[in-house]
């Protein structure tokens, strides 16, 4: 091994061998480039003036795709204690309402101490149809004195029967039809609960997305995902940026098909943000943006979201020079992308 210095790096001579560094072709495509950039200006002047142009016009529109940011976040700007206090009044109701069902619950448990307990009798212990019309009667003293005299003869008709017997099978029956009565409650209390978490996690996706400057492209990407209910403030981000991912990766294929059916300026173009949406933003910058997350670093995150959006954006000024020749899905596709960019960063400055 020996040292580089033009690159400050080590060279591998033998008996090893180098791990793989993706950012290494990138600097030596990019150095090939700026070397073919610089022999193609020597000796041309027309040449140079419209490189320095092109470099001028790119950077004005960086700058301006990030005034206009800087802008739409201060018309767009959600307070912190708003949002907590929506949620906070959202929970607060909702324990209120479920204290209030127990409540109605308990009350509806009739228990043997009570006014409301009624011993029945069943149809089984009646042995005639006399004894039932008698027991059927609607008269009240009559149908006291009846019921009286039914339950001496059944004492003494069966001696081995205690009076127990009827209140056993009361109890039995009416033990059976409070289990039944609480298992539907708590049934209902479930679900309610469920529904009521659900609704309060949608509120939170839609204090989030509802800070962009297009909330329904914000909405559409975090509901297209299985797990948006029960995500929190980062995994709704975490969503964005996965949205943001798989529109480089059309972009990219796109813009690939593209190049290879074009010719000169426009193919090199094709080709440089092909390679842009492919691989500095669809794998280097999202890497980076997951990781800043995980770790909680928000700013961070939101910086290299702001850079991939000026790549995006560099892509979108040099393609508009030949509009009449690139498909409009193409720029509709690259819309899409910086309505997320921007929603993605409104989203992160809530998370810091």
């Amino acid at each position: 091994m020996k040292t580089d210095p033009q690159n400050s790096d080590y060279i591998v001579e033998f008996d090893a061998t180098r791990n793989f560094e993706p950012w290494r072709v990138e600097y030596e495509e990019t150095d090939k480039m700026n070397q073919k950039r610089n022999f193609e200006e020597m000796g041309d002047v027309m040449k140079l003036l419209e490189n320095r142009t092109g470099d001028s016009k790119r950077e004005m529109d960086i700058l301006a795709a990030l005034d206009e940011m800087k802008s739409m976040k201060s018309r767009h700007t959600v307070s912190v204690d708003e949002m907590l206090e929506a949620l906070q009044h959202t929970a607060v109701h909702k324990e209120k309402r479920l204290v209030e069902e127990d409540e109605t619950l308990i009350k509806s448990v009739v228990f043997h101490n009570s006014g409301g307990y009624v011993k029945r009798i069943r149809d089984e212990d009646i042995e005639t149809d006399e004894q039932l019309d008698d027991l059927s009667n609607g008269h009240g003293e009559t149908f006291y004195y009846n019921a009286k005299k039914q339950k001496q003869k059944i004492s003494e008709d069966h001696p081995s029967k205690s009076t127990n017997t009827l209140t056993k099978a009361s109890l039995d029956d009416s033990g059976k039809q409070a289990n039944a009565r609480i298992s539907g409650k708590l049934d209902s209390l479930v679900k309610d609960f469920s529904k009521n978490f659900a609704v309060a996690d949608y509120k939170l996706i839609q204090t989030l997305c509802h800070n962009s400057e297009t909330p329904e492209t914000c909405m559409k990407c975090v509901e297209s995902s299985k797990g948006a209910v029960k995500a929190d403030g980062v995994g709704i981000a975490r969503i964005v940026v996965n949205c943001m991912k798989d529109e480089a990766k059309t972009l990219s294929h796109s813009i690939t098909k593209l190049a290879s059916t074009s010719h000169g300026k426009l193919k090199s173009v094709c080709k440089r943000c092909a390679k842009e949406y492919g691989y500095h933003i669809g794998k280097k910058e999202f890497v980076t943006i997951h990781h800043a997350l995980k770790h909680h670093k928000y700013d961070h995150a939101e910086l290299f979201v702001a850079r991939a959006l000026s790549v995006d954006v560099a892509c979108r000024s040099d393609l508009h020079h030949y509009h009449d020749k690139v498909p409009s899905d193409v720029f509709n596709n690259m819309k899409v992308f910086e309505e997320l960019s921007e929603a993605a960063c409104r989203i992160m400055e809530k998370l810091y």
